[in-house]
């Protein structure tokens, strides 16, 4: 099983998650997306990720820290402020969950932390076939 390693002392915001995890798998000139949907992708195999594989995230409670309600606020903004397809007919789920994040990270109920730990843990009950990811956030 591959480990991949995660200091999250330089983990503070999207950008730098998607660094930190082109470092720690290797990718192709350090690349792991330039966006969530790009990350998320990623997570799927290929760009230096194989599977199966632990995610070591080390120093998580910074990261926590760090990639809090406030962070998840403004990304859920960034995302409605920047995709008119959002808008259109047919795209009622993403435009759902984008409201309903906000909603929740305006609470301080969720958190940017969060959504990524879930898009992580998730990926084996997303794929289609055997994909196993397992994260250990210490």
């Amino acid at each position: 099983m591959n480990n991949y390693v995660l200091n999250g002392k330089r983990i503070t915001d999207l950008d730098s998650l998607y660094a930190e995890f082109g470092r720690a798998v290797n990718a192709p000139e350090g690349y792991f997306g330039k966006s969530f949907d790009s990350f998320d992708d990623c997570l799927f195999g290929g760009f230096g990720l194989e599977s199966p594989c632990k995610i070591i995230w080390e120093n998580s409670a910074h990261s926590k820290d760090a990639m809090n309600s406030k962070a998840l606020e403004k990304y859920c903004m960034s995302v409605i402020e920047s995709s008119p397809f959002l808008h259109q007919e047919g795209h009622e789920e993403g435009k759902e969950w984008a409201y309903s994040t906000l909603r929740a990270a305006q609470a301080g109920s969720r958190t940017l932390f969060d959504e990524v730990v879930e898009s992580i843990r998730s990926v084996p009950e997303r794929a289609s076939w055997e994909h196993k990811i397992e994260l250990h956030l210490k």
